[in-house]
């Protein structure tokens, strides 16, 4: 984010807070900046769950951080190209981890730095889509169009630990080929190639299942017991940063996850959890649908729901008394059946 806006260093706040065992996104940095550059905090508490203070929309701020907003756009897009370099860096650097018999904890360590690449580049092919002005100029096929053989792709992908079928070679996928027009509206900034982007999106997806299919494999059978482990501490509501949008005088919206209907007792057949976990896939998978108080469109347990196709929503105001009874849920809403 310093590469960005300086200030960020000025703020000296971390990016992320351990508590109770567990990582969690420091809001304080993000929001320092939105009140810095004009922007409604609303967006922000719906991408990453919860709720924040309320910042409101402050239009001549923002006209002062357009230039900013243009910078950040260009830069972003001109990093498109160099993900194919880091991604294969990364894999070079975990095929001489595996062939030196690594440890759990060496394979973890490298993993934390590929994860910083993961979100850097994440973020700038979002930014490209977001400012992308639609389709127009074509929509080429992408990685999702040629899966014949694809042991690397399941399900529930995102998480490292899902068991993965036998390793087999599976080299990285070439950035994508543009011709010299679409190439060149790229540098130009041109819109219209939303089509274009989301083409890098798949195929970058796609190599970074590529790379965790063979970091599964790399990790010795005797740590996976300890490494693919879900998290053995639970997430508690205690702490003075722990916000789940239903208590004080900020109050997170609910939003849907997955559309469906399912019909069930709450707490049983229905989940309802207290904040989404990708660790509980196994529990996520075998439920009818999940309701959680809290939760982001982008957090990864809404991405893991979204891959199982589950019904699931966050609802932050369920009454708690509906708990053991019976409910229907359907898009969204969740309603309690009389007896």
């Amino acid at each position: 984010m310093a590469r960005w806006d300086a200030r960020v260093l000025q703020d000296n706040e971390p990016f992320t807070v351990l508590f109770g065992g567990a990582s969690y996104i420091n809001n304080d940095l993000f929001l320092a900046r939105l009140a810095d550059w004009g922007l409604p905090a609303s967006g922000y508490a719906g991408e990453v769950g919860g709720a924040t203070p309320a910042l409101p929309l402050r239009p001549l701020r923002l006209l002062r951080s357009l230039p900013r907003f243009l910078r950040m756009q260009h830069i972003a897009r001109g990093h498109l190209p160099s993900l194919e370099r880091g991604l294969r860096r990364f894999d070079q650097e975990l095929a001489q981890l595996h062939r030196a018999g690594a440890s759990g904890q060496q394979l973890a360590d490298w993993f934390s730095r590929f994860y910083v690449f993961v979100v850097q580049g994440n973020l700038c092919i979002a930014t490209a889509l977001a400012s992308s002005g639609g389709a127009w100029l074509g929509r080429p096929p992408t990685a999702y169009d040629n899966l014949q053989h694809s042991p690397h792709r399941l399900p529930w992908e995102t998480d490292p630990g899902t068991p993965r079928p036998p390793s087999t070679e599976l080299p990285l996928q070439a950035f994508p080929r543009w011709s010299p027009a679409i190439a060149l509206a790229h540098r130009l900034g041109l819109p219209g190639l939303r089509g274009y982007y989301l083409q890098v999106r798949e195929w970058y997806r796609d190599n970074l299942m590529r790379i965790f299919f063979r970091l599964h494999h790399a990790v010795p059978e005797a740590d996976r017991g300890y490494w693919f482990a879900p998290h053995e501490q639970v997430r508690s509501r205690s702490g003075s940063f722990w916000q789940d949008g239903r208590e004080g005088s900020e109050q997170a919206s609910g939003f849907l996850i997955y559309p469906g209907q399912a019909q069930g007792v709450l707490g049983v057949e229905i989940l309802l959890e207290d904040t989404l976990d990708p660790g509980r896939h196994a529990h996520y998978q075998q439920a009818r649908a999940v309701i959680a108080r809290m939760g982001g469109r982008l957090s990864h347990g809404s991405t893991l729901l979204r891959e199982l196709r589950k019904p699931s929503a966050v609802l932050p105001q369920v009454d708690p008394a509906w708990v053991g009874r019976e409910v229907r849920y359907e898009d969204g809403h969740l309603s309690l059946l009389e007896p």
